[in-house]
C-alpha cells in the first residue's frame, strides 16, 4: 500500500501542493513506522517525491512539514531524556516508541537533506542541534550523522551558515571527552572542523570568534591514548592550517603589531588561541606527547612572523621543560624543530 501511494503521488501534479499534501503527509507518517519494511519503503518514496518536485514553493511546503514532524518527535523524545526517577518508569516505557521515532526521522532527513528548502534546512539543523543534550549516546550518534548530511547539503546548495549555535554545541560536546563514546566524540570533532569551514566560507567573522574555543575543545582529546589522540591531532592541525594562516593575512604585516599587539578582533582571536596551547603546556607534568607538540609546531609555522611575539611564552616553556627533564638530555623532533625555528627568528 505504501509503495502504491508513492507511485500515485508521482502521477500527480507535483507543482500543486494542495493536491499532494495528504498523500505526502501519509507517507511521512509511515516513514517513522515501527515496522522496518513499511518504514523503509515509505522513506524511499518520500525521497523520490522530493527528487521529483521542481517547484520551489512545493519544496518549501514539504520541507516545512518535515520540520514540523521533527519538532513534534523531538519534543516527546526530550521529555523522555528528562526522565530520571524510578517513579517515572511507566511513562518512560510509553515514550520509548517516540524515542525511536526520532531516530527513524533522522534517518529520513539523511536521505532528503540535499532536497530540503534552503529556507528550512537551517531550521532543521537548529532542531537537530538540540538532540546533543540527550543522555542516550545512540541519539547523539544519529544526530551527528544527520548534521553531517545537512552540512553536505549546505555545501552543495551554497547555503551560508549564519549562526554559531552549531559550532558552540559541537565544541561543548567534544569538550566532554570520554563522557561519551570516543568514536562519537571524534566524529563530532570532525564536524566541528567542517562547521568552522562553513562559517569561513560564508564570510562571517563568527569563525574568528570561535577559533579559540574550538581549539580548546579538541585540544583536550590529545591527552588520550592511541588512535583518539592521533585523529584529534589531525583535526586540529587542519583547523589551524585553514584558519590561523587566514587570520595572519588579515592582521597584515604592520610593524605596530610587534610593538603593542594592536587590539583587533583578529589579534585577540590569535592571542586567545595561543593561550589555549600555553595553558595546556602549563598544566603538563612533563614533556607533552608528540600529538601536542605536532599541533604547536603547525601553529608556529602558520603564524609566521607573528609567532615570535605571540608564542614567545610557549617556546620558553618548552625550553624550560626540556631543561628540567633529565638535565636537558631529552630530545624530541617537534621540540627541537620549534626551538631551532625560534632561534632563527631571533637572529
Amino acid at each position: 500500500m505504501v509503495k502504491c501511494l508513492g507511485v500515485l503521488i508521482g502521477f500527480c501534479d507535483l507543482e500543486d501542493w494542495d493536491g499532494i499534501r495528504l498523500g505526502f503527509e501519509t507517507l511521512l507518517k509511515f516513514s517513522i513506522c515501527k515496522r522496518p519494511k513499511v518504514r523503509r519503503c515509505a522513506q524511499e518514496s518520500v525521497e523520490k517525491v522530493f527528487k521529483s518536485i521542481k517547484s520551489s514553493t512545493v519544496t518549501k511546503e514539504a520541507s516545512k512539514f518535515v520540520l514540523s514532524e521533527l519538532k513534534s518527535c523531538s519534543a516527546l523524545a526530550l521529555k523522555l531524556n528528562a526522565l530520571s526517577t524510578s517513579d517515572e518508569c511507566k511513562e518512560d516505557k510509553v515514550l520509548k516508541h517516540e524515542h525511536l521515532e526520532v531516530l527513524h526521522l533522522l534517518n529520513l532527513i539523511n536521505l532528503i537533506a540535499p532536497y530540503l528548502s534552503a529556507e528550512v534546512i537551517l531550521k532543521v539543523l537548529s532542531e537537530v542541534r538540540k538532540l546533543f543534550s540527550f543522555k542516550f549516546s545512540e541519539l547523539a550518534r544519529h544526530a551527528l550523522k544527520t548534521i553531517k548530511a545537512i552540512f553536505e547539503a549546505l555545501r552543495i546548495q551554497n547555503i551560508v551558515l549564519e549562526t554559531e549555535d552549531i559550532v558552540v554545541s559541537l565544541a561543548s560536546f567534544v569538550s566532554l571527552g570520554d563522557r561519551n563514546p570516543l568514536d562519537t566524540v571524534i566524529f563530532a570533532a570532525k564536524l566541528l572542523g567542517v562547521a568552522m569551514d562553513l562559517l569561513y566560507n560564508g564570510q562571517s567573522n563568527l569563525w574568528i570568534k570561535n577559533l579559540p574555543p574550538v581549539c580548546r575543545s579538541v585540544m583536550g582529546l590529545l591527552a588520550f591514548e592511541g588512535n583518539t589522540a592521533s585523529q584529534a591531532s589531525s583535526i586540529l592541525n587542519d583547523v589551524l592550517k585553514h584558519h590561523v594562516g587566514s587570520l595572519s593575512l588579515l592582521m597584515g604585516t604592520d610593524q605596530t603589531f610587534h610593538d603593542n599587539c594592536r587590539e583587533t578582533v583578529e589579534a585577540n582571536a590569535i592571542k586567545a588561541t595561543c593561550a589555549v596551547f600555553e595553558n595546556a603546556l602549563s598544566a603538563s607534568d612533563g614533556i607533552p606527547n608528540d600529538h601536542v607538540l605536532s599541533v604547536i609546531s603547525v601553529l608556529f609555522l602558520e603564524l609566521g612572523e607573528f609567532s615570535f611575539v605571540l608564542m614567545r611564552n610557549i617556546v620558553l616553556k618548552l625550553a624550560d621543560l626540556m631543561t628540567q627533564i633529565s638535565g636537558g638530555k631529552v630530545h624530541n623532533e617537534h621540540t627541537d624543530s620549534l626551538l631551532l625555528i625560534s632561534i632563527t627568528k631571533l637572529e
